[in-house]
């Protein structure tokens, strides 16, 4: 039988988890939230391989909409499903996903089986109901006609295919095979759907299925090893006598899959060729302190399982090499077993054996960390054990994807985004982000098999809601894809990625106007544009950077093309006229001159149309950007014709007095009127042109010198000096540098100025940044200082003061003269030290820490932020609710800065610019510090008054208030790495929504968890003592020798080199 590709649905649905309460007997009760007088039909429910439990179940009617909650089997696989007595269940089915057989041990993520509802019995939902499901929907016959071909396929009774395998020995063997091969199609998704598949062109008979399956050149390495793996317990399972009792089939298969398992462990991993007999005692003594339950091979239950037995027997690999060796019998009696089998990750207190020391080994250090219990991503899952709502698991799924394919562990990210997200759009997300790992990995060829599917996924989404209702979230994907296609040399492929968004421009071709829509589509890829532009600008204009912004201004402007040109209703010619003009701009920014050109022509034309609309006394859509176009005018040194453009617009807009867009745009334009003085070496004549046009006001005329901003970057509008410098004119740039710096120090500035903030930012200290920019950094250094001097010197009190000691002290850190620093900081505290209102002065120590920490001295730093939390009393103190809001606050802040302060070291110690035992016990105080100020107690850092964060808000009487304040704390406690606090607050909400958005807040911070923030050289540190534990698989080991990073020789910092460490990532576990 082929089976049909699995529907698509779009969106998700909410699935609240309901465990059943009592094991062994059906669950009850209605999971959902429907009127009271609502009909309801209980729908019995076993799935079973044997029981599994944990499993989600729901059922769907024949389309695949949901007809239930969605609940969990109990221990014994038992559920019952709450359906609304109206619905038709003729062609629904049961389906489960997920789960653990409670006698084998196999784990069921990423496998769906499904069962026909029975409506006058247990809907038993096992691997063999799964295929007559998939028979049936694949042919279009009944369900009885299915059983009959299913079971003939594999030697069956027909009420066995469809009946509880445990009643029989040959249905029970059959099951267990079908699971064993569903876990090794798994990474492949769809595992049941490929595996019917198999069966049916192997007329039924399981090796060959396998022989099969291995011919596709489409599956992966680790599909082709795991189908090889399960190729001897499949024997074995053959060897088991079907006239057994389906519960002796189960144990001998239990028995027969840990002999394999172990076997397999001692070759694979110690290199140890193990004596028949000795293997089989070892494994059969496990077998027995697990009750006989089975421990899938290949797994990490049964690498823990082996890894304790050894340590618990004191037995060496070699002494499995004697035949006659026998294990303690002991050992087959520690009740430890079970629970060490049942841990989904290896378990990092459990000593290594002999021979599996990490030492140096650097993927072997990466494989060890990420598939323990160590691992963030692990932890980060674990959060949601309970919860099944996809629109808070799917996010992190796609998150723990990206983590483990920049972990170099690709064929465990693919197995997650097929497995474990729901959602379409989150997974096809998901596809991206992970392929853009794989890019940094240099795993290119991997990277694009993510980026094609991916875009199929997408595409089917489209497909489903029609091209013409494209959102603009769609745009956001195509365009995030096209990036990523480019970063990874793929660029002959985003014409193709952008088809549909392409297609959805066309759409719109011929309609009288723009939609809402299509005018949110057009302004989010205006948006997408300018960032592209300014992630140019800030790489150096690189071929590969510009090639990519050009991309995305290119369908920014056929987008706002894409309407016909008459009639032209309200709106759709300013749109048009707007997405032009920022073509224009974005192309001259990108130094593209013909596309500058072929957008500037497009105005004009527009412009004209617009002109005999205001001339017939209609108002302007496309004139009033005269002004905003004037830059691309003059980066292409067409001043006449812009000249000609404006006087055109005079006549056309008469002596109406409101419209002003000609002498706006000559006002714009005047710059590069100036510049043309100044090249000719006329830089007074130049200057006098720009101070004119901005009508004497001298900030503007500042800003038309240099550039649009604060110089807290260089990206953005660059104006005459950096116009000048661009083209290769540095003399003259820093000519009108110093022209500019005048008017910063003139006393008709200081005079114009509203504030001490603007005086220093859109003044003097901008232009003294810009100096770097144009390659004097030395004068810009000096003109610093002596910005610093001029705003001292100007301010009119304390107040002022600080507000210019905090932006000069910005503006040193930028220019690298961090070891100056120190004193205007100095000053920045003292003038702060006289404000009276507590909050003020609380704000004041947050801005001295942050400066402290930026400089380096982060003793000072946590001196700062100690002092900030005692002052969290004093806002207090002013009583009332508002007083305490406002103190909440300010803790916030401050619990923020401290988690600031510890990444700010973490990049130093990236960096090398900073090492040292106490610069890494820095890092623990501020955390210590932060968590503290949430949850109170005697580390409280100052005088330890202040009650704590959470004390404060249980105060609160709203309980949205609360409620808000306590999703903040775990946010907060997540940043500081008290993960275990912040757990535990966010389980404390009653509502589940609410629950599962605090939780979603942790596993964010899991996922995000980086050591050496700044560097992609490594992220981990376990001990904390400034040495990764290991490099990151996607760097050179050219780049990890260039790196002042050195690899931790101790990674739990426990004394014991991990060259002879067993348990490397547990202090207190082991010892020599």
């Amino acid at each position: 039988m082929t089976a049909k590709q699995p529907r698509v649905k779009v969106g998700g649905i909410l699935f609240i988890a309901c465990v059943p309460l009592v094991a062994g007997c059906f669950s009850s009760g209605s999971s959902g939230g429907g009127a009271s007088d609502r009909v309801s039909t209980g729908i019995e429910v076993l799935v079973t391989d044997p029981p599994v439990q944990g499993a989600s179940t729901r059922v769907v009617d024949h389309d695949g909409d949901a007809l239930s909650t969605v609940r969990r089997t109990s221990e014994s696989g038992t559920v019952t499903l709450s359906v609304d007595d109206t619905a038709e269940l003729s062609g629904a089915t049961v389906q489960a996903s997920g789960g653990r057989d409670i006698e084998t041990g196999a784990r069921f993520s990423g496998i769906r089986l499904q069962a026909p509802v029975a409506t006058d019995g247990v809907s038993v939902v096992s691997p063999l109901s799964t295929l007559v499901v998939l028979e049936a929907d694949d042919l279009g016959i009944t369900t009885d006609q299915a059983a009959e071909s299913v079971a003939g396929l594999l030697g069956l009774p027909v009420s066995a295919v469809l009946g509880d395998p445990a009643e029989s020995g040959a249905a029970q063997r059959a099951s267990l095979k079908l699971t064993r091969l569903a876990a090794a199609l798994a990474p492949e998704g769809q595992p049941m759907v490929h595996l019917a598949e198999a069966m049916e062109s192997a007329g039924g008979d399981f090796q060959a299925a396998v022989t099969n399956v291995q011919m596709d050149s489409g599956i992966s390495e680790e599909t082709r090893e795991a189908l090889d793996n399960a190729v001897p317990e499949l024997d074995a399972f053959a060897a088991i006598d079907p006239q057994m009792s389906a519960e002796q089939v189960v144990t001998q298969a239990n028995r027969a899959v840990l002999r394999i398992g172990v076997d397999r462990y001692l070759r694979e991993a110690l290199n140890v060729a193990g004596a028949e007999q000795a293997v089989h005692s070892f494994a059969d003594a496990l077998w027995k302190a697990n009750g006989r339950r089975g421990i899938p091979s290949g797994t990490p239950q049964l690498t823990n399982v082996i890894r304790f037995g050894l340590q618990r027997g004191s037995i060496a690999p070699d002494d499995f090499t004697d035949p006659g060796y026998r294990v303690p019998e002991a050992l087959a009696q520690a009740s430890a077993v079970a629970d060490i089998a049942a841990l989904d990750a290896v378990d990092s207190r459990l000593p290594l054996a002999a021979g599996e020391e990490l030492g140096s080994d650097n993927a072997a250090r990466a494989e060890y960390f990420f598939g323990s219990d160590r691992s963030p991503l692990f932890r980060a899952e674990r959060l949601f054990d309970d919860v099944l709502d996809d629109n808070v698991l799917d996010p992190v799924q796609a998150g723990v994807a990206e983590g483990l394919a920049r972990a170099g562990r690709f064929d465990e990210a693919e197995v997650v985004l097929r497995s474990r997200i729901a959602q379409a759009e989150e997974r096809a997300g998901g596809y991206r982000s992970t392929g853009a790992a794989l890019t940094d990995f240099g795993q290119i060829e991997q990277a694009e098999r993510f980026f094609n599917e991916g875009l199929a996924i997408y595409q089917r989404i489209i497909d489903a809601k029609g091209v013409e209702n494209l959102a603009e979230d769609d745009a956001e994907f195509y365009q995030g894809m096209a990036r990523r296609l480019r970063a990874a040399g793929l660029g002959n492929q985003v014409p193709e990625a952008l088809e549909p968004l392409q297609a959805f421009i066309d759409s719109a071709a011929g309609e009288e106007g723009f939609s809402p829509t299509y005018s949110r589509v057009v302004i989010s890829l205006r948006e997408a544009a300018e960032e592209a532009v300014e992630e140019a600008e800030l790489a150096g204009l690189t071929p590969s950077a510009v090639a990519e912004a050009t991309e995305a201004v290119d369908l920014h402007y056929q987008a706002g093309l894409g309407h016909s040109e008459t009639p032209f209703p309200d709106g759709a010619l300013s749109l048009r006229g707007l997405a032009v003009t920022n073509a224009a701009g974005f192309y001259s920014r990108l130094g593209l001159e013909a596309e500058t050109l072929r957008a500037l022509d497009e105005y004009e034309r527009l412009a004209r149309l617009d002109m005999d609309r205001v001339s017939a006394g209609e108002s302007q859509q496309v004139l009033t950007y005269a002004r905003d176009v004037a830059f691309a005018y003059g980066t292409l040194d067409l001043n006449d014709r812009f000249r000609d453009l404006i006087a055109d617009i005079e006549v056309a807009q008469g002596e109406d007095p409101s419209s002003d867009y000609a002498q706006r745009a000559r006002s714009q334009f005047a710059i590069f009127e100036g510049m043309e003085e100044v090249i000719d070496g006329r830089l007074e004549v130049g200057v006098e042109l720009v101070e004119q046009a901005a009508g004497g006001d001298i900030g503007d005329t500042i800003e038309a010198l240099t550039f649009r901003g604060k110089g807290t970057r260089e990206a953005g509008l660059r104006f005459m000096a950096l116009q000048l410098f661009d083209r290769g004119l540095q003399e003259e740039a820093v000519a009108v540098a110093d022209a500019a710096w005048e008017l910063a120090r003139s006393e008709a500035f200081a005079a114009e100025a509203s504030s001490m903030n603007e005086y220093v930012s859109q003044g003097c200290r901008k232009i003294a940044r810009m100096y770097e920019w144009i390659e004097a950094t030395e004068r810009g250094r000096d003109r610093m200082r002596t910005c610093w001097d001029l705003a001292r010197n100007r301010a009119a009190g304390g107040g002022e003061r600080a507000r210019a000691a905090e932006q000069l002290a910005n503006g040193y850190i930028w220019l690298g003269m961090n070891d100056e620093v120190g004193p205007i900081v100095d000053t920045l505290a003292n003038q702060g030290a006289s404000l009276t209102d507590p909050g003020e002065r609380q704000s004041n120590l947050r801005s001295v820490a942050e400066l402290r920490g930026l400089a380096g001295d982060y003793q000072q730093a946590l001196t700062s932020l100690a002092e900030a939390v005692d002052l969290l009393v004093d806002i207090r103190s002013t009583g009332g609710e508002d007083a305490d809001k406002a103190s909440l606050s300010a803790a916030a802040s401050t619990a923020l800065a401290y988690t600031d302060l510890a990444t700010e070291i973490g990049r130093a110690i990236a960096t090398g610019d900073a090492r040292g035992e106490q610069v890494q016990a820095t890092v623990e105080s501020a955390r210590a510090a932060g968590v503290a100020v949430i949850v109170g107690g005697d580390d409280t850092p100052g005088s330890g008054a202040w009650p704590g964060y959470q004390d404060v808000t249980q105060g609160l009487p709203s309980p949205s208030d609360r409620a808000t304040r306590e999703r903040t704390a775990v946010i907060r406690l997540a940043g500081l790495r008290a993960f275990d606090e912040a757990e535990t607050l966010a389980r404390s909400a009653e509502d589940h929504p609410e629950r599962n958005r605090r939780l979603k807040s942790v596993a964010d911070a899991f996922i995000s968890w980086d050591d050496f923030p700044g560097t992609g050289l490594a992220s981990f540190d376990y001990d904390g003592d400034g040495r990764p534990d290991f490099f990151s698989p996607a760097t050179s080991q050219a780049e990890r020798d260039a790196s002042p990073l050195v690899l931790d020789t101790d990674i739990d910092g426990d004394g014991i080199a991990d060259d002879v460490d067993r348990t490397p990532y547990c202090a207190d576990c082991w010892s020599l």
